[in-house]
Parts: structure tokens; C-alpha cells; sequence
């Protein structure tokens, strides 16, 4: 049953934006295991593109998930924003085991100062108990990050949980777009991207395409305002 949380979000239009580090993280993900996947596989892109499913948006009480939690720790939340992310494992070269390690000491030493939480192996380690870890479901095929909501509009800098790159600069506007409500619409083969503005954008767009031989499961769509990716790709794709 929907609840009361879920059907506010609906009618004021279900927009969503990741808490800057999720976002962050998303694209270091990307870089260092391309073929890994960001949730879990029984988690589907649905209500405009937000990473969740039913269970999760109808949930009593909603939790980190959805961009309206009812976990929302220390400030309440700014907006429709989701402070959670899964890390699944043993796809695209991900190894959970080594990662969770990692990350758990750099959460007891402070060098990752916007996790609130971390679930892995049935074990939950929260920075609200002292990362002390506590009894939990589930969680042994993927970690389960949810971040503070004072770090929602705060990069990691240069912290890297995959290897040493640091952030291209061109996803870091994409993000901060995304955070200020920018309704533009970018799209782009997954290195080169193009501002889509007007009609004649998207038909120069189109020819730069067709011209480089991309296809559909080439074409990478950011997308800003919900509601627009399936007439930006049929207007992409369409002879």
C-alpha cells in the first residue's frame, strides 16, 4: 500500500537527485569496474529513473532508498534526495570483502566522514553506535551504504573507494547541475557529451551520431527533469 510519503512525492513530480557523495561515488564506480551494476538486480529504474522498486518506494517507514526517508540523519532532509546506495558483489570485478574492510576503517578513522551507515554479511555498523556492528538482514551478496544528510551537498574530495583516480571534471558539473534543479537535458556516448538546448540540438546531435555509427545501447542520457528521456531518445533514434 502506498503511503502517505510516497503519494506527496508522486504529486509534486517525483524529481530525485543522489546526496553529492552517492553521485560522486556512482561515477568512480563506473571508471574503476564498468561492468559492475549499482544496486542490487531485483532493484529496477522506475519512477523516473530513480535506482529502487516498489518495496522500497511503499515501504512504512521509507528509509534511505527513497528520496524521502524517514531515517533522514542529522538534518532533515532538503529536498527529495536519496542517501543510499548497494555495491554488489563479485560483478564487474567488485570483491565486497576487500572493499567493506577497507571502508570500515576508513570510517572508524574519519576519512569517510558521510557514511552513516554500513550493512554487509548480516551485520550493520553505524557511525551512531561507534561503528560497533549490529545484528542485520540479509546483505551478503552487496554493501549497503546510507550517507548523513549534512554531507548532501558536500563532495569526498579527493578520496577514491575504487583506486586512485580522482573525478573528471566534467561529471562534477553534471552533478552539481543536477543539485541546483538544472532542467537541461545532456547526452553523450559515455566520453563525449552534448547540451541538448532545442530542436536544432537535437537534430545536429542526431547526425553527430548516425555520422560515428553509435547505436542505442551506446548513448549515454543524463537526464534532469523527469519526463523527458523517452522523447530525447525517440527524437535521438528515430530516422
Amino acid at each position: 500500500m502506498a503511503t502517505s510519503a510516497f503519494n506527496k512525492w508522486v504529486q509534486d513530480g517525483r524529481f530525485w537527485r543522489d546526496a553529492r557523495p552517492i553521485a560522486e561515488t556512482k561515477v568512480l564506480l563506473k571508471a574503476a569496474h564498468p561492468h559492475t551494476v549499482v544496486g542490487s538486480p531485483a532493484l529496477t529504474r522506475t519512477q523516473g529513473g530513480i535506482q529502487t522498486d516498489d518495496s522500497h518506494l511503499h515501504a512504512s517507514p521509507p528509509l534511505d532508498h527513497t528520496p524521502y526517508s524517514a531515517d533522514a540523519w542529522p538534518d532533515p532532509l532538503p529536498g527529495y534526495v536519496v542517501c543510499a546506495i548497494d555495491y554488489m558483489d563479485n560483478t564487474g570485478g567488485l570483491d565486497c570483502g576487500a572493499l567493506f574492510t577497507r571502508w570500515l576503517a576508513d570510517c572508524k578513522a574519519g576519512r569517510r566522514p558521510w557514511t552513516k551507515y554500513l550493512i554487509w554479511q548480516g551485520k550493520s555498523y553505524s557511525v551512531r553506535n561507534d561503528w560497533v556492528a549490529q545484528d542485520a538482514d540479509g546483505h551478503f551478496d552487496h554493501i549497503h551504504e546510507s550517507v548523513r544528510t549534512d554531507w548532501i551537498e558536500k563532495s569526498i574530495g579527493s578520496y577514491n573507494p575504487f583506486g586512485a583516480a580522482r573525478l573528471p571534471e566534467d561529471d562534477m558539473r553534471l552533478i552539481i547541475a543536477k543539485e541546483k534543479g538544472d532542467a537541461r537535458v545532456y547526452v553523450g556516448n559515455g566520453v563525449t557529451r552534448r547540451h541538448i538546448a532545442n530542436q536544432n540540438d537535437l537534430s545536429n546531435l542526431q547526425h553527430w551520431l548516425k555520422k560515428r555509427g553509435y547505436t542505442a545501447d551506446e548513448i549515454e542520457v543524463h537526464e534532469f527533469n523527469p519526463g523527458t528521456l523517452d522523447g530525447v531518445l525517440g527524437a535521438l533514434l528515430r530516422d
